[in-house]
């Protein structure tokens, strides 16, 4: 079983007019994502320089700031103030160039995850920040099965657009250390979906599983959160070289 390319991610994201699925699940997902990274958005200057990786179409701030859209599908970026066509494995911009980067919705899973990072480290202004979201290989939807856990894990999503996609699962260590090798750190951590990832392990349907949602709040902050939980946010920051 292979990941998927680049070229299958790009056709895959420009014939669908719909990123996020409509389900109880996602939409959670989104919303958790989006409010810590808009929150943020809105502390920041005017003049700080921010990059999103894997934008699609995606607004987080209606200030006068200006973030820079990046995205390997072309299409997900008409209507983007700032528009740049690429792969977050090779950033086409200078070292140092901005003060926050955005990396969530997956794409790192889509990606080499040491790639990506070691080019978010390279573009960031020492001092900066980002964000940082993937599909964990240890969540509770997994448990039990050959794989849960490991540092990477390929595994067969069937959730979007009615086709299924091959991507990587990563665990919460495996990121970290990425992190470290390439003299970032972790500030804080959102896990999404603890118990809600359990329900799916039983049943199996995203639409009953988002509903558990609600639940989840009362264990990100728990041991466990991150042995059960689906997707992991974290906001990091870039070491200043002394």
């Amino acid at each position: 079983m292979r990941s998927m390319g680049l070229k299958q991610v790009r056709h895959l994201y420009n014939s669908t007019n719909q990123v996020w699925p409509l389900d109880p699940w996602h939409q959670n997902r989104k919303r958790t994502i989006h409010t810590a990274v808009a929150s943020h958005i809105e502390t920041l200057p005017r003049e700080a320089r921010i990059l999103n990786i894997g934008s699609a179409d995606e607004v987080y701030s209606d200030r006068s700031i200006s973030i820079v859209n990046l995205d390997i599908a072309e299409k997900k970026l008409q209507g983007q103030d700032i528009p740049v066509c690429a792969s977050g494995e090779l950033l086409p911009f200078r070292d140092e160039a901005f003060d926050l980067c955005i990396c969530v919705g997956s794409t790192i899973n889509y990606c080499d995850a040491h790639k990506v990072i070691r080019e978010i480290s390279r573009i960031l202004f020492p001092g900066g920040n980002c964000f940082i979201e993937f599909n964990s290989s240890a969540s509770g939807e997994y448990l039990c099965i050959d794989g849960y856990g490991a540092h990477v894990n390929l595994k067969k999503i069937e959730y979007k657009y009615d086709e299924s996609e091959i991507i990587k699962l990563f665990s919460p260590k495996y990121i970290r250390s990425l992190l470290h090798t390439e003299n970032m750190s972790v500030v804080s951590t959102i896990y999404i979906h603890v118990i809600s990832s359990i329900v799916q392990r039983i049943f199996g349907n995203w639409a009953i599983s988002g509903k558990f949602s609600v639940l989840d709040k009362l264990f990100r902050n728990r041991a466990i959160a991150s042995r059960l939980a689906a997707n992991v946010l974290m906001f990091c920051k870039k070491e200043a070289f002394n």
